[in-house]
């Protein structure tokens, strides 16, 4: 396997705090706060390519932007131990999660730290300490972090992958976006103690609603479990071998919206399954994670 897909591997498909079965959302745990006052208009912000299809956000901290890998499927948001002890923070005790093939993952954890996404102050109460460049190719430019859905708790945004731009969305702006556009089945679960936030999107089956992690950084293929397959009758390649690493084709009908016919590989992962940037690169998405809704437009 080329060093970049392994990076990929760890990046995009690694979901740090994944769980095999969403749950519903708690009140209150300790990620991402709005306590800031919201901005009057939306915020627009640039998403830069960064090495075999992964995007970057830049992040403000003490007045220097820094360079955040976008990870709608991390769970949580990290910091690099060096901008970890730049904050002000000593790493300390323990957050544990699962890579969506099951490997179990442990990091120290900060807490109280302030990041700046567009102007916009977005209060911490845990984050991530990891070591991103650990896993990366030495001759990949730096990252400081990952943003992931976890910074985004309570919020309305959405996320254009083919337009490179992640709009937070104020309350107005919000119900001018979606008056057009169709609204899916979400829900969330907040693994790790309830630090961290995963979000999945319903896929319709003759046997219910199967919920697929929305992953931006998984920019390999749709990943279906094979369980997912059989209800959706697609084939795995034989009873012995379940697994299908080449891509076939799929229709995968998100709730209240129309098929689409994607290339998918079957793995057997702890998730019904995995829509990554290929598939969102096709839509915008619009989430409001504090009411867990969901909408969807063709991208023109």
């Amino acid at each position: 396997m080329p060093i970049w897909l392994k990076a990929i591997c760890f990046l995009g498909v690694l979901v740090f705090f994944g769980c095999a079965t969403p749950q519903p959302a708690p009140e209150d745990h300790g990620d991402a706060s709005r306590s800031a006052a919201p901005k009057s208009q939306p915020v627009v912000l640039p998403l830069r390519p960064y090495q075999a299809g992964l995007l970057v956000v830049d992040v403000e901290i003490a007045g220097k932007l820094r360079p955040f890998l976008l990870d709608t499927g991390s769970g949580i948001t990290i910091v690099s131990p060096t901008l970890a002890k730049e904050m002000g923070c000593t790493p300390s005790g323990r957050l544990t999660g699962h890579r969506m093939h099951g490997q179990r993952v442990d990091m120290e954890r900060c807490r109280n730290l302030t990041l700046t996404l567009g102007g916009v102050p977005i209060a911490h109460k845990v984050v991530g300490v990891i070591d991103i460049a650990t896993f990366l190719p030495p001759d990949w430019a730096p990252l400081d972090g990952a943003i992931s859905l976890a910074s985004l708790r309570g919020r309305a945004f959405t996320l254009e992958l083919a337009a490179k731009r992640l709009t937070l969305e104020t309350d107005s702006s919000l119900q001018s976006r979606v008056k057009d556009m169709k609204a899916i089945q979400v829900r969330s679960a907040r693994p790790a103690g309830g630090a961290a936030l995963d979000v999945f999107a319903a896929v319709d089956s003759p046997d219910g609603p199967w919920w697929l992690l929305i992953d931006t950084a998984n920019v390999a293929k749709t990943i279906l479990a094979p369980h997912t397959t059989r209800s959706l009758g697609i084939a795995a390649g034989g009873a012995s071998s379940p697994e299908k690493t080449e891509p076939i084709e799929a229709s995968i009908r998100l709730s209240g919206s129309a098929p689409r016919a994607v290339p998918v590989v079957i793995q057997d992962i702890i998730y019904d399954g995995n829509l990554g940037a290929s598939f969102w690169q096709g839509y915008t998405l619009t989430l409001n994670l504090g009411t867990e809704q969901g909408w969807i437009s063709l991208h023109p």
